[in-house]
């Protein structure tokens, strides 16, 4: 979160490590750091299926079934899938850019749709290979959609928060792929530099952080004729998302001139850097992790004692945590880097392995105050993992203990 899109519109980069290649490789790490949180949370017993099932009020507790002497499966489980996946997808990306930039003297944006091109033949193939990356993008889909097609009158269920939160941290990369139609859209003309091909980008880049502030203005709505403190703070949550939208905002306008508003506008950028990565630190430590006590059914919970990480690990991520949100502050350092797009690509690392931190410490304190956390769980094999977090697998545990989402 709390990315600025500085310096990314012009790259003259002759590395195949550019713009337009920066998108599938963040999103390759990205799939392969969501394989180590399941395996992390597998290996706490955290049931993280609990959480990260569709849910309303009606639907039962996702457990993983329990069998006494499991018969060996011939498919992996769902971490491992996921690990495969992006190992498979890098070899992939890594060939065509050998085989086309390399050898072939191809373009990156020819070697971009290339990429995706044979991903989509992929999911096509009706092939027992393809059979795991055709049910995860179904699934992917499917809660996407249902994420756009919430009704505005309804609380968001935890998975919609989770992965909305999860896609602000791929914010440029939805810069990358608004560039990339952008440059499609002129193609074989070169982009120039216009109002569209300065604004498209940015949209796609602030995308998540708009649906993270509607679900959180959603929220709000609910919760407003409640006595609780819920609403207040989703009107504070949401603020944090529309901070983080001024840097994008701000580089755009700065690029769109030309860089001529010089050191105010660089003022402008740097300061509400420094804002929205404060506040958002200050979110995570509060409220998504839950660390300084919260007060839920009218129980304190021992947050830092409930963890399975103990009190060290805990504060360890607190630190780790901030440490990686305030990367953008390379954007100082940008003459230690060969070429910008390396410093760019370094900062996305960084925030999606920031992100893989998050995630296990945040799905760890739902499950605890939805009353999960003493359940063990056997992860789910690939395709199952999959359609159980979907909804579609038949779940036997009565949904009396249930509990609202704390604030997300």
């Amino acid at each position: 979160m709390s990315q600025e899109i500085a310096n990314i519109f012009a790259s003259n980069s002759s590395s195949p490590v550019d713009a337009l290649l920066r998108s599938p490789i963040v999103i390759i790490v990205f799939i392969g750091l969501y394989g180590l949180n399941i395996k992390v949370l597998t290996a706490l017993h955290i049931n993280f299926l609990s959480v990260l099932a569709p849910s309303a009020p009606q639907t039962p507790l996702p457990t993983a079934p329990k069998t006494p002497h499991k018969q060996p499966s011939s498919q992996p489980p769902l971490s491992t899938s996921l690990l495969t996946l992006s190992l498979s997808l890098l070899l992939l990306l890594s060939l065509i850019q050998t085989l086309y930039i390399r050898l072939a003297n191809g373009s990156s944006l020819g070697a971009c749709v290339l990429f995706y091109s044979v991903i989509a033949l992929a999911l096509l193939a009706p092939l027992p290979q393809t059979k795991f990356l055709r049910t995860a993008t179904a699934y992917l889909a499917s809660t996407l959609l249902s994420i756009l097609l919430h009704p505005l009158t309804a609380t968001p269920p935890f998975l919609h928060v989770f992965v909305t939160d999860a896609l602000c941290s791929l914010s440029k990369t939805f810069f990358d792929t608004g560039y990339l139609l952008v440059l499609l859209s002129c193609y074989p003309s070169p982009a120039g530099h216009s109002l569209s091909t300065v604004l498209t980008p940015c949209l796609f880049s602030i995308l998540p952080y708009l649906l993270r502030a509607k679900q959180c203005l959603q929220t709000a709505y609910v919760e407003g004729d409640k006595p609780t403190h819920k609403a207040a703070l989703q009107l504070v949550n949401c603020g944090k998302y529309l901070c983080s939208m001024v840097p994008v905002v701000a580089s755009a306008v700065s690029h769109y001139h030309g860089g001529q508003s010089g050191g105010s506008m660089e003022s402008v950028i740097v300061g509400s850097l420094i804002l929205a990565t404060s506040y958002s630190c200050a979110w995570d430590v509060f409220m998504d992790w839950g660390f300084c006590g919260s007060k839920f059914d009218r129980i304190r919970i021992n947050r830092v004692g409930a963890s399975r990480f103990g009190v060290a690990g805990c504060w360890i991520a607190v630190v780790v945590n901030t440490a990686l949100r305030f990367s953008w502050m390379l954007r100082f350092y940008q003459h230690l880097f060969k070429e910008t797009d390396h410093y760019v690509l370094l900062v996305e690392f960084l925030e999606v392995l920031r992100r893989a931190v998050w995630n296990v410490f945040r799905v760890e304190w739902q499950v605890i105050v939805e009353g999960g956390g003493d359940k063990d769980v056997d992860e789910q094999y690939s395709e199952e993992g999959v359609e159980l977090m979907a909804g579609t697998v038949e779940l036997s545990e009565p949904s009396s203990r249930r509990r609202s989402s704390v604030e997300d």
